[in-house]
């Protein structure tokens, strides 16, 4: 992410431009601190644009993080699968997302339309079927467990113990039992 401050403009910046603008600062932003840490000022300036779009735009803070929200998963949607390539610990565009959302689901749960893990469920259970041809059900179900353990780890991964080397060994454990139930099915 780039830490360029926009330039205030003289002329009149078209709206969707200046919404991706504050969207872009957004997440830049999201990088640095946490959801609760960022204030509209900051993202404006960073933006360069006046903070009064944040609201006029998004409705406010809420609504502007939704859409950085939507950006950085239609950004890394498969880096969300428990198949996505190997590493050490949580991605940390995930941890941003799972911060987010928590954050979402305690100022603003409207805002999410539904409950809070279908931002990334529904981004998991396509591999599940497509990669592994389960049944959706049953890719819903598996996928609902992902979800659940990477809320876990993000949130109180401290408090559980659980580091970025267990998280790695509970990847690789989802993947073994996704790949088992899916042969099994197979076979019977």
């Amino acid at each position: 992410m780039s830490d360029t401050v926009l330039p205030r403009r003289n002329l009149p910046t078209p709206r969707a431009e200046g919404m991706a603008n504050m969207v872009q600062a957004t997440v830049g932003l999201l990088h640095e601190m946490g959801p609760d840490q960022i204030t509209v000022r900051a993202i404006s300036e960073r933006a360069g644009h006046h903070h009064r779009f944040v609201s006029e735009w998004f409705g406010g803070k809420a609504g502007l993080y939704r859409a950085a929200l939507e950006s950085m998963l239609a950004d890394m949607t498969r880096d969300l699968a428990p198949f996505a390539p190997d590493g050490a610990g949580i991605p940390g565009d995930i941890r941003i997302v799972v911060q987010v959302i928590n954050w979402l689901t305690i100022i603003a749960p409207e805002m999410l339309d539904g409950p809070a893990d279908g931002f990334l469920r529904q981004r998991i259970v396509t591999p599940f079927v497509e990669d592994l041809g389960l049944d959706p059900e049953v890719a819903d179900l598996l996928a609902r467990r992902v979800v659940a353990w990477v809320f876990g780890v993000v949130l109180f991964g401290d408090i559980i113990g659980i580091d970025d080397e267990a998280f790695a060994e509970l990847r690789r454990l989802e993947v073994r039992m996704a790949l088992l139930l899916a042969q099994d099915l197979r076979d019977a």
